[in-house]
Formats: C-alpha cells, sequence, structure tokens
C-alpha cells in the first residue's frame, strides 16, 4: 500500500510535467533490449509485491552489435515502458497465476514490443477508458483494477507525443500491449 501511495505522487508530477510541457528531448540511437532489461529489473519488485510474475522474452543477440537499436527518447520510452508494465502488472492481479511477458522482435524496418498481461480481457469501452485521465478512483477497486488512474493516460500521451503507435489487443484471454518502433536513421 505505501509503495502504492509514492507511486501515486510520481503519477501526479508526472500527468503534469507532460501536460504542461511539451517534449522536447532529441530522439537518439539506443539499444531498445537493453532498455528494456533495464525497466524490467528496476519493476520485479512492484511486480513481486503483488505476486505477479514478470518475465522478459528477448531473442539472443550479438553482445556488439543488436538488430534492437532504434531512434528513441530514452528519458520518455523508459517511462512509457513503467507505465505500461504498472498498467499490465495491477491487471494481473485478478488470474491465478498472474503474470506478465514481455517480448521483443523486429523485421528489416520495425522493432515490435509486446507486453502481455494475464488480467482479462477487456471490452472496447474498457480498452478506451484506461488511457482517460484520472480513470476511477485511487486505492479503489474499479472494472480496471487498482491504480493512481494514471497509469494509462501519461502512456498514451508519451506514445501520442512520441508517434510510437500502441496498440491495446486481446488475446487468447490475455491483454497485450503493443508498441511498434520504426528503425533507422536519426530525423
Amino acid at each position: 500500500q505505501l509503495q502504492l501511495y509514492g507511486k501515486t505522487e510520481d503519477d501526479l508530477l508526472t500527468a503534469l510535467e507532460i501536460e504542461d510541457y511539451p517534449i522536447k528531448e532529441t530522439p537518439a540511437l539506443h539499444d531498445v533490449s537493453k532498455t528494456i532489461e533495464q525497466v524490467v529489473k528496476a519493476k520485479q519488485e512492484f511486480a513481486q509485491s503483488f505476486r505477479v510474475s514478470l518475465q522478459i522474452n528477448l531473442p539472443k543477440i550479438n553482445q556488439h552489435i543488436s538488430s534492437f537499436v532504434a531512434p528513441i527518447y530514452s528519458k520518455w520510452f523508459d517511462l512509457l515502458l513503467r507505465k505500461l508494465l504498472d498498467i499490465a502488472v495491477l491487471l494481473s492481479t485478478e488470474g491465478e497465476n498472474p503474470s506478465v511477458q514481455l517480448s521483443l522482435k523486429g523485421d528489416e524496418k520495425n522493432l515490435y514490443l509486446d507486453i502481455r498481461s494475464s488480467g482479462p480481457a477487456l471490452s472496447e469501452m474498457e480498452k478506451q477508458e484506461l488511457f482517460s485521465q484520472y480513470y476511477g478512483d485511487w486505492g479503489s477497486r474499479t472494472n480496471l483494477r487498482l491504480g493512481s488512474g494514471l497509469e494509462g493516460f501519461i502512456a498514451k500521451t508519451i506514445s501520442d507525443e512520441l508517434k510510437i503507435p500502441l496498440e491495446v489487443k486481446s488475446e487468447g484471454g490475455n491483454l497485450v500491449f503493443e508498441l511498434r518502433l520504426t528503425k533507422g536513421p536519426l530525423t
């Protein structure tokens, strides 16, 4: 419970920041797989506090040259991943074996990051509400579980500002967030 209080305060400050100031960071080439590993490591304690298994499935890569390099805004991409993981963890707590799995794959032009939650599939209306500002009441149960009510709003705002397509799907009884990053030169 104490961890949620701190998280809520951080979410409020972040929401204010992204509402008041447009993202003006310059993109730089980063190894997306390394960013994912760092974010997952940072979120393990949060997931474990809800008894949620947080797993990462990255392809084996050459340690010197990664095929998962893309121009990203590191601070904001990191925060986008953190908020999507928060949502996935919170939604997965309803199942018998709560888990969140991240996977990364790519083709010649794009990288695809899937965040799969064992939480229940959501209706189209619930998917839209998930990204509303202040959805639900903090610390109380809503039809989308516990949270600050800002996680989805923050994630959607960042993905829109960075022009990173974010798709929410229900597959096999699971909720899946898919991010598509375009590889290529900085523009």
